[in-house]
C-alpha cells in the first residue's frame, strides 16, 4: 500500500544547544542525558560526537567548487558581451567615422 509522505519540520534546536550538548560529552556526560538536557535529539548528538565536521547527509554533488563557479559567472559574462542599443549605436558610429 501507498505510505504517506512524512513532513520534514525544522530543526528545534540552535547551534548553541549543540555545542553545549558535545562539550557537556567531552566532560564525561553521557549521550542521552546530554541530547534530552539540551534538547537535541539523540541520533544528532551521536553523529556530531562519530565527526565533529557533520557531513550533509545525502549524495555529494557532482560539480567541485571551480566548476560551480564558472557556472555561476557564465550568465554574469554573457550580459557584459550583450548588445544594447549604446554597444550598436557606437558601433555603427566607429563604422561610419572609419568609412569617411
Amino acid at each position: 500500500m501507498f505510505q504517506p509522505f512524512k513532513t520534514k519540520l525544522p530543526r528545534q534546536y540552535d547551534e548553541k544547544a549543540l555545542k553545549d550538548t558535545l562539550s557537556a560529552i567531552e566532560n564525561r556526560m553521557g549521550l542521552r542525558e546530554t541530547a534530552r538536557l539540551f534538547k537535541v535529539p539523540c541520533m544528532t548528538v551521536a553523529r556530531y560526537v562519530k565527526d565533529a565536521k557533520a557531513k550533509k547527509i545525502g549524495r555529494g554533488t557532482k560539480l567541485n567548487a571551480a566548476e560551480e563557479r564558472l557556472l555561476v559567472d557564465l550568465p554574469k559574462k554573457k550580459k557584459v558581451r550583450e548588445w544594447t542599443t549604446e554597444a550598436a549605436e557606437s558601433w555603427i558610429k566607429l563604422l561610419s567615422e572609419l568609412e569617411e
